[in-house]
């Protein structure tokens, strides 16, 4: 077959067809989400590899049992948690610290899981509060100053917490002394994870432009969205009824709507303020370990993956990227 007289093309056409497939400096320098969130995953101990989830499944009912033993006596949960104080083998050898303290080994991998359940079990029997679980693990541990939970010591006193905040903290990533999912559940470098000691550190730095560019109440353009917020939500929900505030999904959407119109200066609409509740309905999901996750298949951190790129698609959207 004869092809005909191939067409001629100009330079600068093929170069006006080429350049929308060429990034701009900002598509460049911005990144790619799905390539942060599926990235390699960061200080994964060898207890909570495929192996140890597996076996902890093959011996389900085993955890179930000493779970519910844990979770509802406080003097299992103890022993679980730092040992027995009359014998040190327990605290080395049979308990979540010592397990810790070792680097958290596949072959003590058991001690967290009989830990993790009776956490679980513990949760669910305080109401699903966490408040209420970390209350009921200071009455376990005797009310005393500090007390053990996860990877760490805990402290519930105004004073030390003061302390502790207003001190230079060598900080690492996890979440209420329990390591967190980097980089699927959590940002590498979030701020909590930076440590700090001093104006010159990184952690100073980025503290430093999230209330300049965020949180700062004094700017113009943060007086100008709180004036203007009352008109925002009242044209957004023209018949307010106090009944109206038993539907969570509706609150929930109204304070994404303000929370991102305060921020970034958008007024999200009712598909877009859905799915930014997600970082209030996803919550249970941050605090838990890599362990419990993969032991529910990842369906949370599945789930919060989605959330991120969803936020970020948003923010495309919107062309806020400069923001950051």
């Amino acid at each position: 077959f004869s092809r005909g007289p191939r067409p001629r093309v100009s330079c600068e056409c093929a170069r006006a067809q080429v350049a929308p497939l060429r990034p701009t400096m900002a598509e460049a320098t911005w990144g790619s989400i799905e390539n942060v969130v599926n990235g390699e995953l960061i200080g994964v101990p060898p207890d909570e590899s495929y192996f140890s989830i597996f076996l902890m499944w093959l011996f389900v009912l085993v955890n179930l049992i000493q779970g519910l033993l844990g979770g509802l006596i406080k003097p299992m949960f103890v022993l679980y948690s730092i040992g027995c104080g009359c014998c040190s083998c327990t605290t080395k050898y049979a308990s979540s610290m010592g397990s810790v303290l070792a680097g958290r080994p596949c072959y003590m991998a058991p001690t967290w899981w009989r830990y993790g359940m009776s956490n679980v079990i513990a949760l669910l029997a305080n109401g699903r509060s966490r408040l209420a679980l970390f209350i009921w693990e200071w009455e376990a541990f005797g009310k005393g100053r500090y007390w053990w939970h996860g990877e760490g010591v805990w402290c519930w006193s105004y004073a030390d917490c003061q302390r502790i905040v207003k001190s230079d903290q060598d900080r690492k990533r996890a979440f209420g002394a329990i390591s967190a999912c980097v980089p699927d559940l959590f940002p590498t470098n979030l701020l909590i994870f930076l440590s700090g000691g001093g104006p010159e550190t990184h952690w100073a730095t980025v503290r430093t432009l999230v209330h300049e560019l965020f949180l700062n109440n004094g700017t113009e353009a943060y007086a100008a969205r709180l004036a203007e917020l009352p008109q925002k939500l009242a044209e957004d929900w023209k018949t307010p009824q106090l009944a109206q505030l038993s539907d969570y999904l509706r609150v929930q959407k109204a304070v994404s709507k303000c929370l991102f119109f305060m921020v970034f200066g958008k007024w999200v609409n009712d598909e877009e303020a859905t799915m930014l509740t997600g970082w209030r309905t996803n919550a249970p999901f941050w605090i838990l370990p890599r362990m419990a996750h993969r032991f529910f298949f990842n369906v949370g951190i599945g789930k919060v993956k989605d959330l991120r790129i969803k936020t970020i698609r948003l923010v495309e959207m919107y062309n806020l990227q400069e923001v950051f």
